[in-house]
């Protein structure tokens, strides 16, 4: 039978393995947030600058 620093040791490292997935997941997710959050603020941008050419009259 293995001691118990041993199984404790293995339990904090099994523990630090999953903290360590749970924070990339994390980091991926926000990531995409962002991504999605940069494509919603062009797109805003663009939508503004077709609007302002159009009533200035210079869209092509």
């Amino acid at each position: 039978m293995r001691g118990a620093p041993v199984v404790a040791y293995e339990k904090s490292r099994e523990a630090a393995v999953d903290l360590g997935e749970m924070m990339d997941d994390l980091v991926a997710e926000v990531q995409d947030e962002l991504v999605e959050e940069r494509l919603r603020a062009a797109a805003s941008q663009a939508e503004e600058v077709v609007e302002a050419g159009s009533r200035s009259g210079s869209v092509t």
